[in-house]
């Protein structure tokens, strides 16, 4: 297992970072320049909210997110990929926290967690720069969205 972290602060109100991310959770692609379409998929078996997951379209295919956690209070999500995972990965779930800054900005926390296929676990080694680039593209977007 890897555990991939990334965290950004927003100049923007904690409401509206959250709205974003978990209110209008499927429309992911607004916002990350890697998915040309996203759409909402499922019923929910969390409360409070109407759809399972959401589905994202990129150049590399399909890829299908499933929430696995929602806490409006805390403001933190979880999910899980379902499918349009490389070979080489067995799961991978998402953790989001957002939270004030003593300044009034928005601080966000994304904490990633890989779990290879045997025999290709050592792939995750070899990758493991690229995961965190990826993660960290997806702050710099939302950050470059919301303070548009």
């Amino acid at each position: 297992m890897m555990e991939i972290r990334g965290a950004i602060e927003i100049s923007k109100p904690l409401d509206e970072v959250w709205d974003l991310l978990a209110n209008r959770f499927c429309e992911v692609h607004l916002w990350r320049s890697d998915v040309e379409r996203s759409h909402m998929v499922g019923k929910t078996k969390l409360l409070n909210l109407t759809y399972a997951g959401r589905v994202l379209e990129t150049g590399s295919g399909r890829v299908e997110e499933i929430l696995s956690a929602y806490d409006a209070m805390q403001r933190m999500l979880s999910y899980r990929t379902n499918e349009g995972l490389p070979f080489y990965l067995r799961k991978v779930s998402t953790l989001w926290s957002v939270s004030r800054t003593t300044e009034g900005d928005t601080h966000i926390t994304v904490i990633q967690n890989l779990k290879g296929v045997f025999p290709f676990r050592f792939l995750l080694w070899l990758k493991q720069s690229t995961f965190r680039e990826k993660l960290k593209r997806q702050l710099e977007d939302l950050k470059r969205y919301l303070e548009r």
